[in-house]
């Protein structure tokens, strides 16, 4: 896993000469990643393997709440996963 080097492409961080490198981020959740959330989340199949208050369909309010819950915990628990670049899930 490599951690974000602002400025720098992944390839560089990881010292390849090609642009294959898996470019990974954890980093906190903002209210400006409501609609990759709701993309990744509002899935029947997620849903039926987490527990019952995990709701179907997930909206733009369930991931508000969600996000609003945890942006200020301090240390951090709960993190958005970037993959070369986009956002994939929590």
């Amino acid at each position: 896993m490599i951690i974000r080097s602002p400025g720098r492409a992944a390839h560089e961080i990881c010292g390849a000469k090609h642009d294959k490198c898996m470019y990974v981020v954890l980093r906190r959740w903002a209210l400006t990643d409501i609609d990759s959330l709701v993309k990744y989340a509002n899935n029947k199949k997620i849903a039926d393997n987490l527990r019952d208050v995990f709701p179907h369909p997930y909206t733009a309010a369930d991931g508000i709440k969600f996000i609003e819950g945890i942006m200020d915990e301090s240390p951090a628990k709960v993190f958005a996963i970037e993959y070369n670049g986009k956002q994939l899930a929590r």
